[in-house]
This record gives C-alpha cells, structure tokens and sequence, in this order.
C-alpha cells in the first residue's frame, strides 16, 4: 500500500547542515568608490606667477561654450606657454575619471580633466587642450588596424557555435552605417556562447587603434575593432568582475563622450577657478562670510590645518577683483553627476529593492 504522505527531502531546512560556532558570515563585498567632482585650487604661489595660464583658462570657459553650442572642438597649444604658466594648467587641470590611448604615429596619451569634456593630449611633440564631446584624433584613428581583421576567414575550432551568426550582424550593420544612425548593441551577456566564440570574435573584428578607459561606479573598458564603427564595451564592477559584455555600432560609445551640458557645466567650474586664482593672485583669500554651503565647505577643508600667513577674510568691498559677495575660493562643493554616468547606468539593472516587513 502506498501512502499519500511525502517525506520532507533530506539535506535541506534548519539543523540539515553542521554547525560550526565558530564560523564567521562572509558577505560578499559591496561596490563603492563613485569618482565625484571635487574642487581644487593650484598653489598660491604658482598662480602669482603665471599671468598667461590665467588667460588661457579664460580662453578654456568660453572655448567650452562654443564647443557645448556647436558641437566643434576648439585647441590650445600649450608648447609656447612658460614653464611656470604649464604647472599651473597641468594642476588646475587634473585628472578626470576618462583616458584614452590612441596608437599610431605620435602615439598619443589622452586623459580628461577633472572638467568634462577638456582632454589633455601629449605624445612626442603633441601638449595641447582640446575642448570637444571627444578628442577629434580619437575618431580620425579608431579603427585604423592595429590588428587586423580576419573576418569570416578566422579559423573554427569545435567549440565555434554562435559566433559566426554575431558576426555577420555585426558586419552588416557596420557597412550599413550612417552618421546619425541610432546605436545597435548586441548584448553578449544575455546571448549563449562558449568561450571558442569569444576567440573566434575577437580574432574575426580585429583591434583599432582606440582604447578608452572610463572610471566611474567601477570601470567601463571601450576597445575599437578593426571593423567600422564597431566597438567593444565592457563594463566592470568595483571589484573588477564583468557584469556587461556588449558590442556596439555607433560612431562612439556614448559612456565615453561629453554632453553639451558636461561642457557648460566645465565653462562655469572654470570661471569660477580663474575667479578665485585672480584673488589669489591678488593676495586675498576669500572666505565667504554668510552661512552658505560654500562657506560650511571652507570651513570644513581648513579646520585644523595650520596656515602659513595671517588669514585675509575677505568681503565683497575689499576684494578688487570680483566685487561679488560670492568669490569661489574653493569652488562649489557639490557632486557632478555625469550625463554620460547616466546613460551608463541605465545599461546596468539595478538590485532589487528589499520588501518591506508586513
């Protein structure tokens, strides 16, 4: 006679596993790190000195104006400017959460400032600004063969099962590319395939001459293939662990360009640094003097912090500079909040929400 009654499986529910007191939870680590704006001034000292690097960052705010209206890159060539007006620049400057690497001849090293859309180009013979959505030698050069693409020519191994079908897609919409086009994302996360695919992929497309890292909430790594208008983006966690495998079709990957409003937003951060290294040049130190969050900022930084020489609090009289009761010496304290973060995150779901306890 069977029985309707079902034992309970046996190696699952409470006091199914051994107990080990001593045993500690090991949680797995959370992501953290977000690169936010921060504001920095160069060194007094340097900024009385270098009258030129002031003018060219005047030149810098409007130029990222012009750039953020019309969409042309505008250059500055740093070669001629003194030594100390360079220092200057290159500590105003920063670095920003993009880079590049753009091989060929010179081969050159690209890196953003800590304001949008304003790149720092060197190589041999090449220190220069450029202000613009991407460094213009980053689109002429991108798919110039540093590896060569094999194409449909590459050699299957049995372990080659989907790839070929992704590639011809991918070819497809890459002959069929126009300027304007919307982006075509083919999604390796969420598509089967073995890791013989990704070799035959990678061995297929080649590699350009391009390679852009972004650092934002973890890493996206942007490579340009050999074939037109193809990249590879890949995005990375804090911990270095690959949650979003994508290729892409378009004339840039929109995680590594700066938008209109990055570049209008660096137009003000800038003036209101020249602002604050005029009066610093002057010889004044300006310390707001009503309650606002740009005071509570001063007065976190300089809390016990030694100074050199008599602190100058200055008003909106006594400064000859910029007769404005709100001189940013030290810049707003506020978090930028990327657009091209945004289009970022949009790609990467989110985790879940907890339920609330009934």
């Amino acid at each position: 006679m069977v029985s309707n009654f079902q034992l309970p499986p046996i190696g699952f529910g409470p006091g199914s596993q051994p107990e080990d007191e001593d045993a500690e939870l090991n949680y797995l680590a959370m992501p953290s790190g977000m690169r936010t704006y921060s504001p920095h001034l160069p060194e007094i000292e340097l900024a009385r000195e270098a009258g030129p690097a002031l003018d060219l960052l005047g030149r810098i705010a409007a130029a990222c104006d012009s750039a953020a209206e019309s969409g042309r890159p505008v250059g500055f060539d740093l070669a001629e400017l003194p030594e100390a007006s360079r220092k200057l620049i290159a500590e105003t400057m920063g670095q920003g959460e993009v880079s590049l690497k753009v091989r060929g001849v010179p081969a050159l090293a690209v890196q953003e400032s800590v304001f949008a859309g304003v790149w720092m180009l060197a190589g041999s013979g090449v220190d220069r600004i450029e202000v613009s959505g991407v460094p213009s030698v980053a689109l002429a050069r991108a798919h110039v063969p540093h590896r060569p693409a094999l194409g449909a020519r590459a050699a299957k191994g049995p372990g080659v099962v989907n790839a070929p079908a992704l590639y011809s897609e991918l070819a497809d919409k890459s002959q069929g590319f126009r300027p304007g086009n919307p982006i075509h994302a083919v999604n390796l996360t969420l598509l089967p395939h073995t890791p013989e695919d990704l070799g035959w992929l990678d061995a297929a497309m080649g590699e350009g001459a391009v390679t852009v890292l972004s650092r934002g909430y973890g890493n996206c790594r942007i490579t340009a293939t050999a074939l037109p208008h193809v990249w590879r983006v890949q995005y990375f966690n804090s911990m270095d662990v690959l949650i979003l495998d994508t290729f892409e079709v378009t004339a840039m990957p929109e995680v590594v360009l700066a938008a209109s409003e990055d570049l209008v937003d660096s137009a003000a951060r800038i003036r209101e640094v020249l602002e604050a290294l005029r009066c610093a040049s002057k010889g004044h130190i300006w310390v707001p003097t009503t309650g606002s969050a740009r005071a509570r900022s001063w007065n976190a930084r300089s809390a016990g912090q030694p100074m050199t020489r008599p602190r100058v609090t200055a008003t909106a009289r006594s400064c000859p500079e910029r007769p404005s009761p709100t001189c940013p010496t030290t810049g707003p304290a506020r978090i930028a909040a990327r657009r091209r973060r945004s289009s970022w995150s949009a790609r990467i779901p989110a985790a879940p929400k907890p339920r609330k306890p009934r």
